[in-house]
């Protein structure tokens, strides 16, 4: 682990000095699960991007909450601003995502310390993935049926828009190289010919080739946002940044620094005993053949940039649980 978690917890003294997280959305929340009166004064966020660990941590919900703990699940709905939530109830565990509505707000307000709950420490647990990865189980999970929203995605003028149903969760302007634009036009022309957008019509009605590279364009603003935020919070010390394949990899480790980094008291650490023994057991979509070893050349060539950072960012330490034996291609 890094030297800023190294012998300590950021959540280990009862005196924090407020952390900010922004939590809102213009298009809101639905809260479930929230209740109040935890009767501790730091609020842990576990956030995951698209296909880097959104089923282990609704597996690590269901470990850690109940017995009248103070616990939220987040889904996108309308007229929820999670600020209000997190002021109010001062939740131990909140559970929620950077794809949706309110991932614009959620990524700058990690980076730019928007939000302030006064006498009361909020931190977070990030779930990354290595960008390729990401995209070769984003086709296996959309092809196998989960949630088959009607996509959308755009490129004009240098800027990629994505999103699902009639929500642009993601855009990412500057997009320049020959290669991620080309991906890019590609993809939004393969989508643009449909009647029928919904994700699963969509990659039945196209080649394996042609549907990876809808995925690896569909994916490619969230895997940017993904590796920019790494970046930008690798010496944050209100931050744990996790990938997702390691702590599969490594569940010792992996419940060791979660339990460190969020100073779980007694009963929280038995809960994660028991979620240690199923964190090789999240959730994962039966992926094709082809994609095990390979992807189309496009679609590394496309990502060449995205793959390079994070394996730099690993190679510096910028993660928080090591792997006996990497993963990462």
């Amino acid at each position: 682990m890094r030297t800023k978690n190294q012998g300590r917890s950021f959540m280990g003294r009862r005196t924090l000095a407020p952390l900010a997280l922004y939590l809102t959305t213009a298009a809101g929340y639905k809260v479930s699960g929230c209740g109040g009166g935890a009767g501790r004064n730091a609020t842990v966020v576990f956030a995951a991007h698209h296909k880097t660990g959104t089923y282990f941590t609704l597996a690590l919900e269901t470990h850690l909450c109940g017995r009248g703990r103070a616990c939220c699940v987040f889904h996108v709905e309308p007229d929820t601003d999670i600020r209000d939530v997190v002021r109010r109830l001062k939740p131990r565990f909140v559970f929620t995502a950077f794809s949706g509505a309110g991932a614009p707000d959620l990524y700058s307000s990690v980076v730019d310390d928007h939000m302030r709950v006064p006498g009361h420490g909020v931190a977070l647990v990030h779930l990354v993935r290595h960008p390729l990865s990401i995209v070769r189980s984003s086709y296996a999970y959309h092809a196998s049926g989960h949630e088959n929203h009607e996509i959308r995605l755009a490129f004009h003028e240098h800027t990629v828009f994505a999103g699902i149903k009639v929500s642009t969760y993601c855009r990412l302007g500057n997009v320049t190289g020959d290669a991620p634009s080309r991906l890019l036009r590609d993809a939004a022309a393969l989508l643009g010919a449909r009647t029928d957008r919904r994700h699963r019509n969509v990659l039945e009605s196209l080649s394996l080739h042609d549907g990876v590279v809808l995925e690896a364009a569909w994916n490619s603003c969230e895997v940017a946002r993904m590796v920019d935020m790494i970046a930008a919070t690798r010496a944050t010390a209100h931050v744990l940044t996790l990938d997702i394949e390691t702590c599969q990899d490594n569940p010792p480790a992996t419940a060791a620094a979660l339990a460190d980094f969020s100073a779980f008291d007694r009963e929280e650490r038995g809960l994660l005993r028991a979620f240690r023994a199923a964190i090789p057991a999240s959730h994962h979509a039966e992926m094709p053949a082809a994609l095990r070893d390979e992807l189309p050349d496009r679609v590394r060539t496309a990502y060449h940039s995205l793959a390079a950072r994070y394996a730099t960012l690993a190679a510096g330490g910028a993660f928080d649980v090591r792997t006996r034996g990497s993963r990462v291609t």
